[in-house]
């Protein structure tokens, strides 16, 4: 009997001392922790206030593509105000509005390397009706359903859940311009 105490003692112990040292690990001790991401449209913004959309590459803002709605229907002010199609301009917006971001850097020596450099980068200014910017980000690299941004007059680079080249129009060429005729209503 002396034997069976003493092992139901020591397991005893055992369990304790296990016990103890789980207890002793709470908390968040994660390898890897959740980042925050962060909306790229204001959140608080509904896609139906957005009045006017203007997109262009770099410096050429001589060549931006302009929709505005005008008395509830979509207008390319960019091509002597061609009809537009309400439902490209929604999809770019709903693009937009569901975009999040995840930081990646801040060094404004790489910007270029992320395509997104005031020369390479597309803008993408969303207005309210009233004129106010709601949004503007430049538009960088991307694959497949991911790309960079970051916002204008910040060196904050972030990837976000989606690609907006291909739905805006825009080609694959470094330096090409965004083309007004992808937006008319045909």
């Amino acid at each position: 009997m002396g034997k069976k105490v003493v092992f139901l003692v020591g397991l005893l112990v055992l369990l304790g001392g296990a016990l103890v040292f789980k207890s002793s690990m709470k908390g968040n001790h994660d390898l890897v922790k959740p980042t925050d991401m962060i909306a790229i449209f204001p959140p608080n913004v509904p896609s139906a206030d957005v009045a006017k959309v203007e997109l262009y590459r770099g410096s050429k803002e001589e060549e931006k593509v302009c929709v505005e709605k005008i008395g509830g229907k979509w207008i390319l002010k960019s091509l002597y105000d061609a009809p537009a199609d309400a439902d490209t301009v929604m999809e770019i917006v709903r693009h937009i509005k569901t975009m999040y971001g995840e930081y990646r850097s801040s060094d404004p020596d790489i910007l270029a390397d992320y395509l997104l450099d005031e020369d390479n980068a597309l803008h993408y200014v969303l207005y309210d009706g009233k004129g106010d910017v709601i949004v503007y980000f430049l538009n960088g690299k991307g694959a497949l359903e991911t790309s960079f941004v970051r916002f204008k007059d910040s060196d904050d680079v972030y990837v976000v859940n989606t690609d907006l080249r291909t739905p805006s129009g825009v080609d694959e060429i470094p330096g090409g311009s965004p083309p007004s005729h992808y937006w008319m209503d045909k």
